[in-house]
């Protein structure tokens, strides 16, 4: 998903950086359409950050955590075996 949104990207500031100044003026939206990009791609590494663990998010009262994103005591093997496959279920 990131390489999609990254290569999207790219197209569109290529495009952009191709026109003229007057055309750049009149194709201002492209600009945001990059910056829309830019925050799709950190809420994509936010969400693999959560999975992993490695980004806490509060969540609203009533909500649990999925059961795959609590970490038991894991100890040895296991918590190096999550490290590499974090996203396999147990």
């Amino acid at each position: 998903m990131g390489h999609s949104i990254a290569q999207s990207k790219n197209q569109i500031a290529q495009q952009f950086n191709s026109m003229s100044k007057d055309e750049r003026k009149e194709n201002l939206g492209m600009v945001t359409q990059c910056e829309l990009l830019d925050f799709k791609m950190y809420s994509v590494r936010d969400i693999l950050w959560f999975k992993q663990g490695n980004l806490k998010m509060t969540l609203p009262k009533g909500i649990d955590y999925p059961k795959e994103f609590v970490q038991k005591d894991e100890k040895g093997m296991q918590k190096i075996m999550r490290r590499i496959f974090p996203f396999r279920k147990n």
